[in-house]
């Protein structure tokens, strides 16, 4: 939010919820005033409408007394990203960002009924010793992998550094220190931190504040939670140009199509409730969010691809690692700089039992190794029969993206499952994010099998290689 309440008018375009636009104006030297919104449709002025509602965020960040917020529902027939919204001088207002219009596409399902109700709340579970003893662990296995850093010196260029010094910083300084309570604290609230850059979903303490945030957020949730089943077969694909059921499955209860995934699964989907401040669809554990959702499907394509051993390359924060030996999985490796090993570990320790999970500098057998490029470059290949690749490929680099394919061609006939974007955006001052299968194409030795689109996230391609 701008914060300059002393200066002229300014203000910005939060984005649209539900087909209404909001966002806000306000002019510090004059305070009382409450601002003309020009609405314009192709560039073509038509509409005008006043910044006059209340909103919290604005009084709480000194935007006189909150009431310059504005609303603009969008016309019958007129697609959103047609609409630009104007100060009355004709200024357009601004956008955090140039995606806030593109949210109006996300979505699959319509409203053909008005808005569904959804349930949703932010994660709240109780700090233990229990997280105090694992981060006991994560600082040990820290330790180690940072014994063989060479694939981290190489991966901090680019995006990829930014994120370290921007975000990792705080974690990096507490593992270094090496008290376990202090770095407990930070893992149990990593939501409330900037340790999940790019694995999260945002800053929760100025989503607490941001009730239009957690609705539009839970919306989009509930809208892939039903896309899930409906990819599994629980319910029938809606088509708009049969005279059959239309608009349907985006009203079912939730407690239905929660059931419906679990039965046809075979497992509690229910998300274990690790971290505080997660927001999402409200259940008996943690809440679902976007990545969890991700991760069941990725555990379901998973166990589908064979009963083989499996290493994921990038893991988030582990989730799919966790569906996937809750599906039946044996053999998981996880694959990830030190100090994202040390947010799996964190995740994985807390969520299933502790002899499951094991470290770098651990040598106990279980079901999932958590490591360090270096460990995974010093096994043989031909062990594993599927690797697993989602959203982080393209950001990675060539260099790294190429010695992980690499490594790959010594496992003949082994499948790759890659879940990635292909938008080409910048990932440093002169180079532009990666597409998977023209990587794989220059690299050789493998044949693709299949290509689409991916069912839970628009803009992304699912794909499935074979080592040649």
């Amino acid at each position: 939010m701008n914060e300059r309440s002393s200066k002229g008018l300014h203000g910005y375009l939060a984005g649209i919820v539900d087909g209404v636009f909001t966002g806000w104006a306000f002019d510090g030297k004059d305070p009382k005033k409450r601002q003309t919104i020009r609405v314009a449709v192709d560039g073509v002025f038509t509409d005008t409408t006043v910044a006059d509602q209340f909103r919290e965020g604005l009084l709480k960040h000194g935007k006189g007394d909150g009431r310059h917020q504005f609303s603009y529902p969008v016309p019958n027939g007129i697609a959103p990203h047609r609409l630009t919204f104007h100060f009355a001088d004709g200024r357009r207002i601004p956008t955090p960002d140039r995606r806030a219009n593109r949210r109006a596409y996300v979505k699959r399902h319509p409203y053909v009924r008005g808005e569904p109700r959804v349930s949703y709340c932010f994660s709240a579970p109780e700090f233990t010793q229990k997280d105090i003893d694992i981060a006991g662990r994560l600082i040990a296995a820290y330790a180690v992998s940072l014994e063989t850093s060479e694939f981290e010196r190489q991966a901090y260029k680019g995006l990829w550094k930014k994120i370290s010094d921007d975000y990792h910083a705080e974690l990096r300084g507490l593992l270094k220190v090496g008290a376990p309570e202090p770095v407990a604290r930070h893992l149990h609230r990593m939501h409330f931190t900037r340790s999940i850059y790019g694995i999260g979903q945002g800053n929760t303490e100025r989503l607490m504040h941001n009730p239009v945030g957690q609705k539009n957020f839970s919306l989009e949730y509930w809208d892939v939670f039903v896309c899930l089943a409906e990819v599994l077969g629980c319910f029938s694909m809606e088509d708009p140009l049969k005279a059959g059921h239309w608009g349907e499955n985006i009203y079912r209860p939730f407690e239905e199509v929660e059931k419906a995934i679990s039965d046809y699964l075979g497992v509690d989907i229910t998300p274990p409730d690790v971290t505080e401040g997660l927001l999402g669809l409200k259940s008996r554990g943690a809440p679902y969010y976007m990545r969890t959702l991700e991760a069941i499907y990725a555990g379901h394509r998973l166990r589908e691809l064979g009963d083989r051993p499996i290493c994921e390359i990038g893991a988030g924060l582990g989730w799919a690692g966790y569906y996937a030996v809750l599906m039946g999985a044996e053999d998981y490796t996880m694959v990830d700089l030190p100090i994202m090993n040390v947010l799996q570990g964190y995740c994985m320790l807390k969520s299933l039992p502790q002899n499951e999970v094991r470290l770098s500098g651990e040598t106990h057998a279980a079901k999932i190794t958590i490591g360090t490029p270096e460990a995974l470059f010093a096994r043989d290949p031909s062990h594993f029969g599927i690797f697993y690749n989602q959203d982080s490929f393209p950001e990675i680099g060539r260099y790294n993206m190429h010695q992980y394919l690499n490594y790959m061609r010594g496992s003949p006939q082994a499948l790759l499952l890659s879940i990635n974007q292909e938008s080409e955006g910048r990932s440093g001052p002169d180079e532009k994010q990666l597409v998977v299968h023209r990587e794989i194409a220059e690299c050789g030795g493998f044949k693709r099998l299949s290509r689409h689109v991916h069912w839970l996230r628009a803009g992304y391609m699912e794909q499935v290689f074979r080592v040649t």
